[in-house]
């Protein structure tokens, strides 16, 4: 066992900054659900994930091939666990669970982790020592009910076959489930030792394993999940009615969408839903922009990615200055920030020069061109061209055919270049306040629609 040392030290070296992590969920969870507001329920939940997020990442970039694993067998042990027909208090708990099977990874050495071929007998012994190791690191844990079973038992096989021989409904059901999640994950993931394996041979795994590995009520859930390709279609936060709070400046991704909150000055929250579909507020802001959308590599122009259109319905409730309800994006080559404009609050247009109309989608639009010298922009500084479609008749939902808005403002003289991004959202301006909300939302990029999951 000469690699025992080395893992004990790496495990005194890690637990300080794993405990501190944890206590700090504990803290929140508690907190959470002492919390009589549901907003701020929502909000010490979302902290809760993040904190928890960032420490499996930690763990899972020891392993070259496995970014994300943990998030992963979170996400498919909630759905497992959805159709065996439990709770919303299990199915929260086991999500927290599968994030934390693999963390007693922290205390194995990078190079048996890593190692391109078959483990030596010595070296798969210290791998099996991450379970025990898991256990210990999170026994203490009470807030997160059953949180040491996922990382002890998900290597256990119904048949009394696994790490440490226990069998049957002796393990812990959070623990089968998380194992079918990890097991489907390590077969459709590339390792270190292998490609991913094809479909086919992976679902002749899980039928041949079945009530031998694997327990059998819950193998023909994974079985069906496969067959139906229903793993990139599961949604946690709907699930679980997990919703991401922001309030200060912030760029990522939630639940398939690209989003971004950015504000000058002044106050803004946005809560992201899932599906694209956001509330948000701002005030007193001279310039904030909320929404949901795609970004793209700026490599292709609208008409090589093809269609792209939006669906909608929204609440919207402006007051004081100016503020969109809009499409909103950026081209390059030439730069540009576009506005398809949909419903709007204060005098647009007054002081620009009407270029054409268009009629789309029942409704006619007016195009305006304008440019601005030395101002912010995806590039830095610039000097940049605006370009707007604007709804003569103000609505609050239905459908924005983007790309033919791009045709129109071509025929118009004015060029787009290749897309940076396109979304649906709020923009505001001139300290103006206000709240809205996006939903029913459906984002066509080509053939491929996303969103809409209410």
């Amino acid at each position: 066992m000469k690699h025992l040392s080395y893992g004990l030290l790496i495990i005194i070296e890690a637990i300080i900054i794993i405990f501190l992590l944890i206590l700090v969920v504990i803290i929140l969870k508690k907190q959470y659900k002492n919390q009589k507001d549901k907003r701020e329920q929502q909000n010490y939940r979302s902290i809760i994930v993040q904190a928890l997020t960032a420490l499996v990442n930690a763990i899972d970039a020891k392993d070259n091939y496995t970014s994300g694993h943990s998030i992963r067998v979170a996400k498919y042990s909630v759905e497992i666990a959805r159709q065996l027909g439990m709770g919303k208090s299990f199915l929260e708990n086991i999500y927290y669970i599968g994030l934390l099977h693999d963390v007693g990874k922290i205390g194995i050495p990078k190079e048996i982790i890593n190692k391109p071929g078959k483990l030596t007998d010595d070296e798969f012994d210290t791998m099996k020592t991450h379970t025990s190791i898991g256990r210990e690191i999170l026994k203490n844990i009470t807030a997160i009910v059953n949180i040491p079973i996922g990382a002890a038992e998900h290597h256990e096989h119904w048949d009394g076959n696994g790490y440490h021989k226990v069998k049957e409904d002796k393990i812990s059901l959070e623990a089968r489930i998380i194992a079918i999640a990890d097991t489907y994950d390590a077969m459709s993931s590339d390792r270190s030792y292998r490609k991913a394996l094809q479909k086919s041979i992976i679902l002749e795994e899980f039928k041949k394993n079945s009530g031998r590995q694997f327990d059998p009520r819950m193998a023909p859930i994974i079985i069906e999940m496969i067959e139906q390709d229903q793993f990139n279609s599961i949604n946690v936060d709907k699930i679980l009615g997990f919703e991401q709070i922001y309030t200060v400046n912030s760029i990522g991704t939630h639940d398939n969408f690209d989003f971004e909150l950015f504000k000058r000055d002044g106050d803004a929250e946005m809560i992201l839903k899932g599906g694209g579909n956001f509330k948000c507020k701002w005030n007193n802001s001279s310039y904030v922009t909320m929404w949901t959308g795609r970004k793209f590599d700026e490599s292709k122009n609208y008409s090589q990615i093809g269609n792209i259109g939006i669906k909608y319905d929204a609440k919207y409730y402006p007051k004081g200055n100016s503020s969109f309800l809009c499409v909103y994006g950026w081209s390059v080559e030439p730069l540009v920030l576009f506005m398809i404009i949909d419903n709007w609050y204060g005098n647009f247009g007054s002081d620009l020069i009407c270029k054409g109309t268009v009629f789309l989608n029942s409704g006619l639009y007016r195009i305006y061109e304008t440019t601005v010298i030395n101002c912010s922009s995806i590039k830095g500084t610039q000097t940049f061209k605006i370009y707007y479609s604007v709804r003569t008749k103000k609505r609050l939902g239905g459908i924005i055919s983007v790309t033919e808005h791009f045709s129109a403002w071509e025929k118009a003289g004015m060029d787009i270049g290749n897309l940076y991004e396109v979304a649906f959202g709020i923009f505001g301006n001139s300290k103006g306040s206000g709240k809205a909300e996006i939903y029913n939302y459906e984002l066509t990029i080509g053939d491929t629609i996303i969103g809409n999951i209410n």
